[in-house]
């Protein structure tokens, strides 16, 4: 199976779960978990995407499930060990930040030892918003 057909099954099942779980409480309620999907299955490619247009795309759709739900989702991508795409990563990693949600360090950090400055600079800034967290500081 293809790295890019891993991706859309990831993503399929992260949708799929986080719908399962927490229930449609957000402004895209009106859609079906297919059709979400559907409109969606490019939204890796868009996080992992060097033009920073396609990223915020990808960060819209994704923020778009909502708090609950995106933070779901992003985790459960993140926690697959086979996911072996440091882009992609450090941008879900990022979205966690944004969230305030402490589980985004560990990723953040290991992103900083990555040899891509864009990488690294995406992962120095989801840090910053941590600043009373030493584990975050310290990287």
């Amino acid at each position: 199976m293809s790295s890019r057909s891993c991706c859309w099954l990831r993503a399929v099942a992260a949708v799929l779960f986080a719908v399962a779980v927490e229930g449609c409480t957000t402004p895209e309620e009106a859609m079906t978990p297919s059709e979400w999907i559907e409109d969606n299955s490019t939204v890796f490619d868009k996080l992992r995407s060097y033009d920073e247009r396609e990223r915020t795309e990808g960060i819209r759709r994704i923020k778009g499930l909502g708090d609950e739900q995106g933070k779901a989702v992003v985790f459960w991508v993140l926690s697959d060990s086979s996911l072996n795409d440091y882009r992609l990563e450090v941008v879900l990693a990022r979205l966690l930040a944004d969230w305030r949600d402490h589980r985004a360090i560990p990723f953040l950090l290991e992103s900083l030892r990555i040899p891509d400055d864009g990488a690294v600079r995406i992962a120095e800034e989801g840090l910053l918003v941590f600043p009373d967290n030493p584990r975050a500081m310290d990287g």
